[in-house]
């Protein structure tokens, strides 16, 4: 993990509440996790824990509490955010794909021409020539 203990702990919130009813339609957009049993809830925050807990006290809660986590809850809600970051891979991987081609040419060109000269530079007439004209500079 990255983020110190503090700025982790202030980032990631749990969220309990409790209703008279159990609720129905609530929207919890951004919450990493949201549990139901019943008429309570208990919500995982990323960052964003004063704009859920404002969308929770607009439906008048009987018991709202926000707490922080421990690093091992912190440490699994990462995972979590991790988890929802992998939609990206494959894109990651289309691109790899789109240039690997051009990566391999470019290394093949590279390497190739090495190959082909030949050991010894004096054994062909032509690197003579080449040898003469070089060293009348």
């Amino acid at each position: 993990m990255t983020m110190l203990a503090d700025d982790a702990r202030e980032r990631f919130q749990k969220i309990r509440v409790s209703f008279p009813q159990p609720p129905a339609g609530l929207d919890l957009a951004g919450a990493l996790n949201v549990r139901q049993s019943g008429r309570e809830l208990e919500i995982l925050a990323d960052g964003n824990s004063p704009q859920l807990i404002e969308k929770l006290r607009a439906r008048h809660p009987e018991d709202l509490r926000c707490e922080s986590l421990t690093l091992e809850e912190i440490f699994i809600a990462a995972g979590t955010l991790a988890k929802s970051e992998a939609i990206m891979k494959p894109l990651y991987a289309k691109e790899i794909r789109l240039l690997q081609p051009a990566y391999l040419m470019a290394l093949l060109l590279a390497v190739v021409p090495v190959w082909l000269l030949p050991r010894q530079p004096y054994d062909f007439p032509e690197s003579t020539a080449l040898v003469a004209s070089c060293s009348a500079w």
